[in-house]
C-alpha cells in the first residue's frame, strides 16, 4: 500500500487545528490592595508554607505577592 505523505500531513494539521484551541491557557487578573494589578497567564497559586501567591504575568515575569496584599483574582476568559 503506497504512503501518501501529503495526506498524512493534512490529517495531522487538521487534528492540530481542532485540538489546539481546547489547550489555550486562561488568563487571570490579579488586583492588589494598593491598586496595582497584573494580567497573568497562569492561575495564581497560594504557597501555603510561605503565605505568598506565585504567578507568571502576561509579559512572562514570575511574580510573588503576599496573600494579604491580594484584593481579588478573577478569570478573564
Amino acid at each position: 500500500m503506497p504512503h501518501h505523505p501529503r495526506l498524512c500531513l493534512a490529517l495531522v494539521a487538521g487534528l492540530v487545528g481542532i485540538l489546539l484551541p481546547s489547550c489555550q491557557s486562561h488568563q487571570y487578573r490579579v488586583a492588589a490592595t494598593d491598586g496595582r494589578h497584573w494580567v497573568c497567564e497562569t492561575k495564581p497559586e497560594l504557597q501555603s508554607k510561605t503565605g505568598y501567591y506565585r504567578f507568571r504575568t502576561a509579559q512572562g515575569r514570575d511574580t510573588v505577592i503576599k496573600a494579604d496584599e491580594i484584593q481579588s483574582i478573577e478569570g478573564l476568559n
